[in-house]
């Protein structure tokens, strides 16, 4: 083959591979896929890990500790609204998470919810996001405590919060549907 012939066979399958790429970006929409992520190092913020051990030492194996859960894991919207009032509301808890959610170990039922309060939950944007979480848990009879952040935790503090808040309410639900 002389170079004329390498050439032009050069010049077929560049030809034959852009074609081949535009009938797959066509097939894919138009566009070739992108990921444009890189990897998170920590699941939890140095914060919510220090609280996460205490939180493990303290509950044992008595719940399932579940981090970082979304709003919408924890909560739907209820039963009976229009579809656009279902989408509004499912909207407003789509892309909120609560810091940890307390299970039952065996049925994996959610016990309550935790929420750290660092420094961030003490601004406007904040403090209207916990209201409205916490009402939306209040709505669906989720009980959620409200821990602040702190550089050391007290096991025996935690415990006794943890039992009042969700201990007690759990009592308190049941006593109103007994009646």
């Amino acid at each position: 083959m002389d170079t004329t012939h390498l050439i032009l066979f050069a010049v077929a399958i560049v030809i034959l591979v852009g074609i081949a790429s535009a009938i797959s970006a066509f097939f894919r929409g138009g566009r070739a896929q992108t990921y444009p992520f890189v990897r998170i190092d920590a699941l939890f913020s140095p914060a919510e890990r220090s609280f996460f051990g205490v939180l493990s030492q303290v509950i044992g194996d008595r719940y399932v500790i579940f981090g970082k859960i979304r709003l919408a894991d924890v909560i739907r919207p209820q039963p009976g609204l229009s579809q656009p009032q279902r989408q509004s509301a499912l909207n407003r808890i789509a892309s909120k998470h609560v810091d940890f959610a307390l299970c039952d170990p065996r049925t994996l039922n959610i016990i309550g919810v935790i929420e750290l309060d660092d420094k961030t939950h003490k601004t406007e944007r904040g403090k209207t996001r916990d209201a409205f979480i916490d009402g939306a848990l209040a709505a669906a009879g989720v009980p959620v405590l409200h821990v602040p952040a702190q550089k050391a935790y007290t096991p025996s503090d935690i415990q006794m919060k943890i039992s009042e808040a969700f201990q007690l309410r759990a009592a308190a639900r049941v006593a109103t549907q007994e009646t």
